[in-house]
């Protein structure tokens, strides 16, 4: 089997696509180790790609902007038409990519876009340049990293061509290191966000709630990881008081030391696909607390997964403090994040779903 597999550019300014990234590498190791033929296009740098890994460029850099982005994406695949006509499979996690491939697909090539994100983005033109594009120009078959977004693209368009695949996580590099969690500072009982630092991921909600937590629990410290619109005021804070420690972008080869070196990630965001981020430090067996928004419904407390309400910074205070306070807690929990990603989100529960999806699309033409 022939797959390409095609991207954006990555903004580590951003981590925009950040999941999508790590989607690409893994799925091209998987397809290669079960005798695929697998080649991604798109745009230097591709960060955890293998060098063993077929990679062809698309051009040297590509827009940020939407409509720039849309234009020189078009230009740029058009201009590998011949090349991308040659596989069975193409598989894109490029929004800006349908129409380019949507025209250059074959005969006999299969297209599939990969929804990274929600279909109820807060900014409006966004969600309407998505509608747009996937009424005028049908993928084969889209695949949702959210449930609420796949049932929302059936009933806009009345189509089943659409399946929910959930995030998948190398459980053997995102896995408990009980020696790293040991190694803690000064017996303090530490907090970590990672993600994009923006209001939408409701970091600031957790800054007021750790300064509540602060105040009866001295010895709590708030881990920040990330870049984003908010760093200069995250900076700030870390500058303030040592209870808050700001470790800037952290690279993703690193992040298992992160996820092992903290006793809860906290990420309760009013909007979200389904970050990669809970999962890979579920793996890590970390209590989480975030919310039940878009692929998050799918966690609840048996997976060790604290469920409040956007917004509510009382209700995550109070999230807080219980599993703060109570260690047997958070170890109980922590066992169960990681069993339920090791059963329903680990490479070999994913990537055959995938495999047996390109077999199937393959089946029917």
């Amino acid at each position: 089997m022939k797959v390409a597999l095609v991207t954006d550019k990555f903004h580590p300014e951003s981590n925009r696509g950040f999941g999508g990234f790590v989607l690409i590498s893994q799925l091209a190791r998987y397809l290669k180790d079960h005798g695929g033929q697998v080649t991604v296009f798109g745009y230097p740098p591709i960060p955890m790609l293998d060098k063993d890994i077929c990679f062809k460029t698309l051009n040297k850099d590509q827009p940020f902007y939407a409509l720039p982005r849309l234009a020189a994406m078009t230009k740029d695949l058009i201009g590998k038409r011949d090349d991308l006509r040659e596989y069975e499979i193409i598989h894109s996690i490029s929004g800006t990519s349908i129409p380019a491939l949507y025209w250059i697909k074959g005969e006999y090539t299969r297209f599939i876009f990969d929804m990274q994100n929600d279909m109820r983005n807060p900014r409006r033109d966004y969600n309407f340049y998505k509608r747009t594009v996937l009424s005028f120009f049908s993928p084969d078959f889209v695949m949702f990293i959210d449930p609420i977004s796949l049932n929302l693209y059936c009933q806009i368009f009345g189509r089943d061509n659409c399946a929910y695949y959930p995030p998948s996580v190398d459980t053997t590099v995102f896995s408990p290191r009980t020696l790293d969690r040991q190694q803690g500072l000064e017996n303090k009982v530490r907090v970590l966000y990672a993600g994009v630092l923006r209001k939408s991921k409701g970091l600031l909600d957790l800054l007021s709630a750790m300064e509540r937590v602060f105040e009866v629990e001295p010895q709590a410290q708030l881990v920040i990881a990330g870049y984003g619109p908010l760093q200069d005021y995250v900076m700030m804070r870390a500058r303030q008081s040592d209870q808050v420690k700001y470790l800037g972008f952290v690279a993703h080869e690193d992040m298992p030391r992160i996820y092992n070196g903290v006793d809860l990630f906290v990420l309760p965001s009013s909007f979200e696909g389904f970050p990669r981020s809970i999962i890979e430090a579920m793996a890590c067996g970390l209590p989480v607390i975030t919310t039940p928004i878009s692929g998050m419904i799918t966690l609840d407390e048996s997976s060790g997964v604290r469920l409040i309400n956007p917004g509510d910074v009382e209700e995550l205070t109070n999230a807080l403090m219980a599993l703060l306070t109570d260690k047997e807690l958070r170890l109980k929990d922590g066992r169960a994040a990681r069993e339920y990603v090791v059963s329903e989100h680990s490479p070999e529960a994913f990537f055959p779903r995938i495999q047996q999806l390109y077999t199937d699309l393959l089946g029917k033409h």
